[in-house]
């Protein structure tokens, strides 16, 4: 579907969910919210600043789209909302999108972790229309600063925001909850460049801690997917791992997942097996971006810790916590990365925050 029309798509779905509001307004019915942090808000403060249109994105559960409320003392806050209207001829479709929204909120409403992506509460709409709505990350995701033109992030920042996600993975495993579909585009950065895992629209809580179990359908992103889970339908919190290094060599190399921009179809993760194989120069390997001496014993690390994230054998991969040690035995060893990685973006997308805040408040106050 062309950009432009899928704009329009979601824009004709967006105004259904106003049309069912206003239709509500009119009636006796009751808002039904259920609520997973204090609130400073209601359904009605949501919808009624619903009718701007914008986009930011799209989830395996439905559509993102940014909205911002006014409240009472003039003070501005914006929240990312995501909508699931479950309006569709195929009836195995629309399950599915139950499935994948129910599963959100059973995960995201029930823990709490500051690499996880915050859920404020649930909306029921109407019998087809659902929403969820999150804190907002300012700095979109990963991926828009590793493959699209957003910027360019430095390899302390790029340590950083490895090192937030496999804390949020960590303790999600210590949970025995698994993400299903971790990727560049579902770690998401807040204002100060802080990783969070978002979209747990495939999580799942596993019956036995650390064993592998069936599962009926195989879901994911290709290039992310471990083998013995399209292979055997199991998973189990290595599956996790596996996404997560794939992760990790894109980090260090710049390069796409599902395409290594060798042969079409080679995945990074054997593109990545290979070149070390082969004994490849380093310069070949990592990101021109962040070519640095001063970092290269720590990006070389970090892609050996990829690799052994993303062997084909399960028993191999090392647990999350073991990666989270080694990400932050890099981090420790100079305390400064920590301070200052991401600054000089995080001041000026800030400032570009700033800007859009107060523009917005003329603008109301005009109105």
């Amino acid at each position: 579907m062309p950009p432009r029309m899928g704009i329009i798509v979601s824009y004709f779905s967006f105004n259904h969910t106003i049309d069912v509001y206003r239709r509500r307004q009119k009636s006796d019915n009751v808002w039904k919210l259920t609520s997973f942090r204090r609130l400073n808000f209601d359904v009605e403060d949501v919808l009624k600043n619903m009718d701007g249109l914008d986009l930011i994105g799209v989830g395996g559960s439905g559509k993102v789209h940014r909205i911002q409320l006014r409240h009472r003392d003039r003070q501005y806050r914006i929240l990312a909302v995501k909508e699931l209207t479950r309006k569709t001829r195929n009836q195995q479709a629309e399950d599915q999108m139950i499935h994948l929204f129910d599963a959100e909120v059973k995960v995201l409403g029930s823990i709490r972790h500051r690499n996880i992506i915050t859920l404020l509460c649930c909306i029921t709409v109407s019998i087809c229309t659902n929403l969820l709505v999150y804190e907002y990350m300012e700095n979109g995701s990963l991926d828009q600063w590793l493959h699209k033109p957003r910027g360019r992030l430095d390899w302390p920042s790029r340590v950083g925001i490895a090192t937030d996600a496999a804390r949020g993975l960590s303790y999600m495993h210590d949970l025995a909850i698994i993400h299903r579909d971790v990727k560049s585009s579902n770690i998401l950065l807040d204002r100060d460049f802080e990783a969070k895992i978002g979209d747990f629209g495939l999580a799942r809580v596993l019956a036995k801690p650390g064993e592998s179990e069936p599962a009926s359908v195989i879901m994911g992103t290709p290039g992310h997917i471990a083998p013995e889970y399209l292979r055997d339908a199991e998973v189990s919190e290595k599956v996790d791992v596996y996404s997560f290094g794939v992760v990790l060599l894109e980090l260090v190399t710049g390069k796409q997942p599902h395409d290594a921009g060798t042969k079409p179809g080679v995945g990074l993760a054997k593109w990545a097996s290979q070149q070390h194989r082969n004994r490849i120069r380093w310069d070949h390997i990592i990101d021109k971006d962040i070519q640095n001496p001063a970092y290269e014993d720590d990006m070389k690390a970090v892609f050996m810790l990829g690799l052994r994230c993303t062997s084909e054998d399960p028993l191999n991969r090392p647990a999350m916590n073991k990666v989270l040690e080694q990400l932050e035995q890099l981090l420790s060893c100079d305390p400064s990365r920590v301070k200052h990685r991401g600054s000089f973006l995080a001041k000026v997308y800030r400032k570009i925050q700033d800007k859009i805040f107060r523009q917005g408040q003329s603008a109301v106050s005009i109105q």
